[in-house]
This record gives structure tokens, sequence and C-alpha cells, in this order.
């Protein structure tokens, strides 16, 4: 099983100018804010102009040396407008960010410094640090930053389920469930409707399969070839067809929905929560995008553990992706609202089911 602090972190990938200028220019803006010194970095566009703010700025932002290297790898004349667009976009987030945690620490709070994130490897949630200092001692804010609009769906359905049910769907969710008799069931009878459908039409592609393929059988590795190709046909079916095959897929939908409500998920739920919101351990973090007007905090892990949540999941028996909603309450509040969709990807019966369009809806909330 893997662990879950496994999935509060992310493999840190090549970034892009978007992603490294704008978390840098919001880190400089915050230290303006800091030191008085906003004016001084609104009008900075040299790279030269950039050395003497941060030396402005003095212990009031961190890596420094590292924020100089990303800033001469950009400042480019190629990239003046987007480098334009990220300051501007940054100075507002970081203004936003201020009065936010002012608020947070009810005005009792002392800014020590800011800094963004560099990392290799494993990289927290985090894109900033702010460290300050509380009536309670230091403590560290985290900003998760999205430039523009921003969004929170980077989730992985598996993982999510893997969690909330205490699996392990790693292999697949058609995989798992075919081990059980209901299971197999469900996708050989599905599986035979398909290989009708392609045996009815007499498409010539140069194979011919036995309508009593079982899925084990289909998914052989000498198969692939054939499978990929005969995905192809079902574009050639008419629409009735295509709708009296899409039918047959309820079965194996149903299947699914039945191993899962064999689970039970209430135990896991802080752990779910803490998922979706990529909740940090014991630092709680402040989401900002769309210029700073899209922005919650998002409460650390030993925080959510002291309340009471709920969750409704609600199936939804489609006939061409396996659908579940599910939606988490505090206090009667909605404060998550999340659908799983899963289907296959790449044609009819190619490989196992995967994520399609999964959508989340974070709404700010207060304790």
């Amino acid at each position: 099983m893997t662990r879950f602090e496994d999935y509060l972190y992310l493999n840190e990938a090549t970034t892009s100018i978007t992603e490294d200028m704008h978390e840098i220019f919001f880190a400089m803006s915050f230290a303006s804010i800091l030191t008085n010194q906003e004016k001084l970095f609104i009008e900075a566009n040299t790279f030269d102009g950039y050395i003497f703010f941060l030396d402005k700025c003095g212990t009031y932002i961190n890596n420094k040396e590292k924020t100089i290297k990303s800033i001469e790898k950009y400042l480019l004349p190629e990239n003046e407008k987007i480098l334009k667009n990220l300051k501007n976009d940054a100075i507002k987030v970081s203004k936003v960010a201020y009065k936010k945690i002012l608020q947070f620490y009810n005005n009792k709070v002392r800014f020590i410094s800011v800094e963004r994130v560099f990392a290799t490897g494993k990289k927290i949630i985090s894109d900033s640090i702010v460290k300050v200092d509380t009536l309670n001692g230091k403590d560290e804010i985290g900003i998760s930053l999205k430039y523009g609009q921003g969004q929170s769906n980077n989730l992985s359905p598996i993982k999510l389920i893997n969690i909330l049910y205490n699996l392990n769907l790693d292999e697949g969710i058609l995989k798992t469930i075919y081990k059980t008799p209901h299971g197999k069931i469900a996708i050989n009878n599905t599986l035979r409707e398909y290989i009708k459908l392609y045996n009815d039409n007499n498409i010539d592609i140069g194979y011919n399969i036995n309508q009593n393929t079982t899925w084990d059988q289909w998914n052989n590795k000498s198969n692939s070839k054939r499978n990929f190709s005969i995905s192809k046909f079902y574009r050639l079916t008419t629409k009735q067809q295509r709708k009296n095959f899409l039918s047959s897929k309820k079965e194996i939908h149903e299947s699914i929905e039945r191993f899962l409500n064999s689970y039970n998920i209430s135990d896991k739920l802080i752990d779910v929560i803490a998922y979706m919101l990529r909740s940090m351990d014991d630092k709680s973090v402040l989401y900002m995008a769309k210029g700073g007007a899209k922005s919650f905090w998002i409460p650390s892990k030993n925080a959510l553990k002291n309340h009471n949540f709920n969750i409704e999941t609600k199936y939804k028996n489609s006939i061409s992706s396996y659908k579940k909603y599910l939606n988490i309450k505090l206090n009667n509040k909605t404060i998550i609202e999340l659908d799983l969709n899963f289907r296959w990807q790449n044609g009819q019966f190619v490989g196992d089911y995967s994520q399609k369009g999964t959508k989340i809806n974070i709404f700010e909330f207060t304790f």
C-alpha cells in the first residue's frame, strides 16, 4: 500500500517561464511590501535593476542566488510581454496575501521573510514560504500560487479511491474488479457485446474473433495490435449500434459501484480531505489565483483532525463512464465537491479505465 504521505508531494517536473517567474515575482513583490520598496520593484525591468532591488530587501527575501539565476535565464526581449503580465498578476496576488495573513493572525504578527521554493525531486505543495513571528512563536505559511484563473483539479482519482476505501487499484480498476465473480461476469458480458458489434458489421481488417473470448484472453500481449485496430472500427458503426453497446457497459459500472460499496470509507475521511486540499501535516497553506480574487486557506492535516466532517456519495448510472459524485461537508455546509469519471481513453477495450475530466470545486471555509 502506498503511504498517504507520498500523496502530499509532487514530483518536480521541468518548470516553465510562467511558473518560475510568477512565483519569483510574487516573492519579490511580497518582499517589497515588507521593506516599503514597492515603487522600486514596480519600476525595475532590467537585470541590474532587479539586483539592486534584491540588495535593498536585505534579509527579508531568501534564496537570492537562485532567484538571480532564474531572472537572468528568462529576462530576454522575446519574453517582455509575458514577464510584464506575470509581474502585474504577482503584484496583485502579493497584496491580497499580505492582507490575508494579517487577518489570519488578527494583525498580531511580525513578518520575518519570504522565499520562493526551489526544489528538485519531491517538492512540497507550497510555491512560496512566508516566515512570521506571532504571539505563539515563529510560524511558516505556505503559499500555493496559480497564474490566471488557477485550478484545483490535478488529483488522481485512483489515488483518491485508494485512500478513501483503503484499497490498492494501481493495477487498474477493471483488473481489480475482474478478480471478483460479479466483475468477471460484467466485463466478459460487455466484451461479448463489443465483439458481436464488430462481427455483425462485417468490417474486414484482417481479424476473426471468437464470440466467447474472455477479457483475460483479449488482454493477452500478443493481441495488443489487434485490439487497437479493432477499437477504431467503433467510429464506423451507426449511432443506434453504439447506443446498444454503450448500454451494455452499465453492467461494468454497476459492478464497480458494488465493489466499492463493500468497503467502509468513514475512517479515512480526514486523509481524503487532506489529499483533496493538498494539506501539509502541520502547516497551513494560502491558495492564491486570479490575481488574488480567488483565494482560500488550506488547513493543515493536524487542524483537520480537530473537526467532524461527513461525506455524501452518489453514483450516476451513465452509459459511457463510471461516474461518482463526492460531497464533503463541515457543519452541514459543503466545502468540497468532486466528481470521479472513469472510462476507456484510447478506444473501447484498449487497456483499463482511466480518469476523464475529473473536476473538483473547493469552497472557502473557516473553522
